[in-house]
């Protein structure tokens, strides 16, 4: 899927259109769930930022820009989110050694 095409569904996923949200999943789950996973080496927690990941695109949706690169800012979602797990992972082995 081509940056036009993900800044055309996100445009439309701002005005509300579901069906655009559904499309915008299925063509890129596989890219950011990889993306995700690449961070995290785990199935489980992976699928779980994976939720995160678009529960957040559709509540951020009105700070996504039009025209711009619409996967740079999904992946930078994703990335954030990683990050913030890895972060409790490290927290919660941190707290486990006690």
């Amino acid at each position: 899927m081509d940056e036009r095409q993900i800044d055309k569904l996100l445009t439309r996923i701002s005005t509300g259109d579901n069906e655009a949200f559904e499309e915008l999943y299925e063509k890129t789950k596989r890219g950011v769930f990889s993306f995700v996973y690449s961070y995290l080496d785990n199935y489980a927690s992976t699928e779980d930022v994976m939720q995160t990941v678009y529960l957040k695109i559709k509540l951020n949706i009105d700070k996504y820009k039009q025209g711009t690169n619409g996967r740079a800012w999904m992946l930078q979602i994703a990335k954030n989110l990683a990050l913030n797990e890895l972060k409790r992972r490290k927290n919660a082995e941190y707290n486990d050694g006690r």
